[in-house]
């Protein structure tokens, strides 16, 4: 990990600088980019300590803690007007946020859930646990339209049939690697996906080929 950072600037209302010490995680090392008015060039920002603190916990449907996940606040100020700040979940699924002095509410997002927070200056533990779905189109290689009744064998997750739309949309236990494989009719057709909390909204276009009839003389 690399070391502190010696930001200066404010972050979602409170302010930063060399000599506070709670510390944001970034997905990836030497990240650049500048979070609700803090810069950061490296993996770490820290924040004032003297704040209140929402502690929020991100793990998957089995309970496992999810690292590295984006998480947004939306922040509402006394006078109504809001604005938002984002961070990323420590190795352990956590994040562990200041809470503005002029803050009145807050709602926090994680892929595809959110939770409001109506008492904020209280700080509190929230844990959130976003549901994961794998979307995947099965579209004709050579016409580039989708096709309805392929058969997608997705291992464990059991066999789906394409809509006419030509997708499925399956809900999957747990953020991971799953195959999608395709027979009958078809070429042979296997393609691996890693579904993560923050891409888990993308359609997954397999592209297939119609098996050659044998010509009959």
């Amino acid at each position: 990990m690399a070391g502190l950072v010696s930001a200066t600037g404010t972050f979602g209302g409170a302010s930063a600088d060399s000599s506070t010490s709670i510390l944001y995680y970034l997905a990836t090392p030497q990240a650049q980019g500048t979070f609700g008015g803090a810069s950061a060039d490296a993996n770490t920002v820290e924040l004032d300590k003297t704040s209140d603190k929402l502690y929020i916990q991100v793990t998957d449907q089995y309970g496992n803690a999810l690292p590295f996940v984006l998480v947004k606040i939306k922040w509402t100020r006394s006078d109504n007007t809001t604005y938002e700040s984002y961070y990323y979940t420590d190795k352990d699924g956590w994040i562990s946020v200041p809470v503005p002095s002029d803050v009145v509410g807050a709602d926090i997002y994680v892929g595809n859930v959110s939770q409001s927070v109506t008492d904020p200056q209280s700080g509190g533990y929230y844990s959130l646990t976003p549901t994961v779905y794998l979307t995947i189109r099965v579209v004709d290689s050579s016409s580039k339209k989708p096709i309805a009744g392929v058969q997608v064998d997705l291992g464990d997750l059991g066999t789906y049939v394409t809509d006419a739309n030509g997708e499925i949309r399956v809900s999957v236990p747990s953020y991971g690697e799953y195959t999608a494989k395709i027979y009958g009719g078809y070429r042979y057709f296997s393609q691996s996906f890693t579904i993560s909390v923050n891409t888990d909204t993308t359609t997954r276009v397999l592209y297939i080929v119609r098996k050659t009839p044998p010509i009959v003389r």
